[in-house]
């Protein structure tokens, strides 16, 4: 071997047995923080009233998890500790609100005010006004041993025999209450429930709920604004729905 790589190779070992620490000790690695929940309490109540929202679901942003507010408002939801997390609270007739959060603890006190929204009003034969939520608010007939079927449109059919279904948005008000008429032209084997339409384009016009010429009752529904508890309306017993 020329003397060269001789030369060379001793100082190579050299250098070796001089830092044999750094050739035997492999990288520091930091330990990961152990994952732990914490459990964030609080309310939900209405900007305008002050009073509790029931029925509010809150959630954390971008997880499956959620809880839902009791009678008095109130709710406790468990989140990843140690990080931001992001919490939501909403519910149909409001405006939902977000807070962000850093939790390394459990915590409680955390209020979310909501901005309530427009509410459709219903008003009873007797004289009674309901407000519910207007997101909430929906067309429907009862099938006999199955419930509701629900839907944002109404399924109307005019009196030369057009079938109609605006969605609620396009309604301005139903005067009642429903009353059955025979109407060929909208159905040919019986009586059909009648009603009158303002619309918001400004036209009136009688309207037939195409549902009931096959013996379905026909419905309002939504979720009470004062109470978040969802009620029904036979439109039989309906004088008058306002929608905003």
């Amino acid at each position: 071997m020329p003397h060269c790589k001789r030369f060379i190779l001793s100082i190579s070992a050299m250098a070796l047995l001089a830092f044999p620490a750094l050739a035997a000790t492999p990288p520091r690695r930091h330990a990961s923080p152990v994952p732990f929940n914490v459990k964030i309490s609080g309310v939900v109540n209405d900007a305008t009233t002050g009073k509790p929202v029931a029925g509010a679901e809150v959630s954390i942003v971008n997880s499956r998890t959620k809880v839902t507010t009791d009678i008095d408002g109130k709710f406790t939801i468990t989140a990843l500790g140690g990080f931001s997390v992001g919490i939501q609270a909403a519910r149909s007739g409001y405006t939902a609100q977000t807070k962000t959060m850093n939790v390394s603890a459990d915590t409680n006190g955390v209020v979310f005010v909501l901005q309530p929204t427009p509410t459709t009003s219903v008003k009873d034969a007797a004289g009674n006004i309901t407000q519910v939520d207007t997101e909430s608010f929906k067309f429907a007939y009862l099938v006999p041993f199955s419930g509701y079927s629900p839907s944002d449109a109404a399924n109307f059919c005019l009196p030369d025999g057009t079938k109609s279904q605006p969605n609620k948005s396009e309604i301005s008000k139903l005067i009642g209450p429903a009353t059955p008429q025979n109407v060929a032209a909208c159905c040919n084997i019986g009586p059909i429930m009648a009603m009158q339409a303002v619309f918001k384009n400004g036209t009136t016009s009688t309207v037939y709920f195409v549902d009931s010429c096959f013996g379905n009752e026909v419905d309002v529904l939504g979720r009470e604004h004062s109470t978040g508890q969802f009620v029904y309306f036979n439109l039989t017993n309906v004088a008058e729905v306002d929608l905003p």
